[in-house]
C-alpha cells in the first residue's frame, strides 16, 4: 500500500540508482523514494487528443466524422460529450448514445492512430473514417463512425505502425 511500480522497456530504462530493485526488464520503486519520475518516455512528445461524440442534435448536419468542426468540438466539450487530453496513448470507455458521431481527433501530423474495441477485447478500425484530415476548417485527423444504437464503447489511441 502506498507504493507505485514503474515499468521501463528498451532504451527508456534509467541508469542504476541506489534504492531501486532492478529485475530483468523492469524497475520497481516506492514513489516516495523516487520523486519526479515521469513514466512517459523522455523522447515522446505529448499530443492533443480529442475523443467523445457529437450528439444527435448537432450530428444531423454531418456526413462524416471528418466534417466535425472546431465549433462543434468546443460546444461538445462544454456539454460534456467530448474531452481533450494531452498524451501519447489512450484507452477510454464511454457510453455513446444512438445517432451520434463517435470520434477521435488527432493533430494532422500525428504519428498516433485511433481504433475502437471490437466487442471482444481487440482493437479494430472504425467503420467510417480512419485517419482522414478534416474536410472543414479544421486540420485535425479524424477517426470515427456514426452510431445506430446506444452502447458502451472503448476507444484507443496508440503509436502508429
Amino acid at each position: 500500500v502506498g507504493k507505485e511500480i514503474y515499468i521501463y522497456f528498451g532504451k527508456n530504462i534509467p541508469t542504476y540508482t541506489k534504492g531501486r530493485i532492478y529485475l530483468s526488464q523492469f524497475v520497481t520503486a516506492e514513489a516516495t523514494q523516487v520523486p519526479g519520475i515521469d513514466p512517459t518516455p523522455e523522447d515522446s512528445t505529448k499530443e492533443t487528443i480529442y475523443y467523445g461524440y457529437i450528439p444527435q442534435e448537432q450530428a444531423a448536419t454531418l456526413n462524416s466524422a471528418a466534417d466535425i468542426t472546431l465549433d462543434m468540438i468546443t460546444a461538445a466539450q462544454s456539454a460534456g460529450t467530448v474531452w481533450m487530453v494531452e498524451g501519447t496513448s489512450l484507452a477510454q470507455s464511454l457510453t455513446v448514445p444512438k445517432y451520434a458521431w463517435m470520434f477521435v481527433a488527432l493533430e494532422s501530423d500525428s504519428t498516433l492512430t485511433a481504433a475502437k474495441d471490437d466487442g471482444f477485447g481487440s482493437q479494430t478500425a472504425f467503420e467510417g473514417v480512419n485517419g482522414v484530415t478534416g474536410t472543414t476548417e479544421t486540420t485535425l485527423k479524424f477517426y470515427g463512425e456514426f452510431t445506430l444504437v446506444s452502447a458502451e464503447q472503448k476507444l484507443y489511441v496508440t503509436e502508429g505502425e
